[in-house]
């Protein structure tokens, strides 16, 4: 089972039982169960998802350190409800200590193709040389699917490969908070992943 789909099965049961969560409470469910998984994959993924078909909403609140999270209700729920303000993500070495037989750590990162991206002209630029192992050459449509977009507020579903080979997208799409951070790109399994 790929990330999408542990994320994607715990999400849903969440809102099966009309839970108040956020994408801490996820990452952590899942960690639980024995499945490393960083808090800011579910997030990218909880942005993307189309709540609206399960009379669900996404409200702004204010967690620890006055940091600002996004919470995931039922549409009848007052946010003000929700109470888990002050939690933290469990780290690796609690999952490690916690279930050692069946940690899984997905996806792993082949080091021979990871390679460092940065902002140039107010884009962030994925090389040539990975746009290449995902299958697309100049001019070709990208499938937004095989690339992981949990570092982006939003994305356009409508990039192209540029004629120098590369993927362009807007640097204000990348999360605020790593805009300004070495960022490693890889693929795995015909998906480009951001770190």
């Amino acid at each position: 089972m790929n990330n999408t789909t542990i994320i994607e099965n715990k999400i849903k049961d969440l809102i099966t039982n009309k839970v108040l969560f956020t994408s801490v409470d996820v990452s952590n469910a899942i960690k639980q169960e024995g499945v490393w998984i960083r808090n800011r994959e579910v997030a990218g993924y909880l942005r993307q998802y189309d709540f609206t078909s399960e009379s669900y909403q996404r409200s702004n609140i204010t967690v620890a350190n006055g940091r600002s999270a996004s919470l995931y209700h039922p549409d009848y729920a007052d946010p003000s409800n929700y109470t888990k303000t002050n939690q933290r993500t469990i780290t690796k070495s609690e999952v490690d200590k916690t279930n050692p037989p069946t940690l899984k750590i997905i996806p792993s990162i082949p080091a021979t193709t990871k390679v460092h991206a940065r902002v140039v002209n107010k884009r962030f630029r994925i090389p040539k040389k990975l746009v290449e192992k995902i299958g697309l050459k100049p001019g070709d449509k990208v499938d937004i699917s095989k690339i992981d977009t949990s570092l982006f507020t939003k994305i356009s579903n409508k990039l192209i490969v540029t004629k120098d080979g590369r993927i362009n997208i807007m640097s204000a799409s990348l999360d605020p908070l790593i805009q300004n951070s070495n960022i490693s790109v890889y693929e795995n399994n015909g998906k480009i992943y951001l770190k």
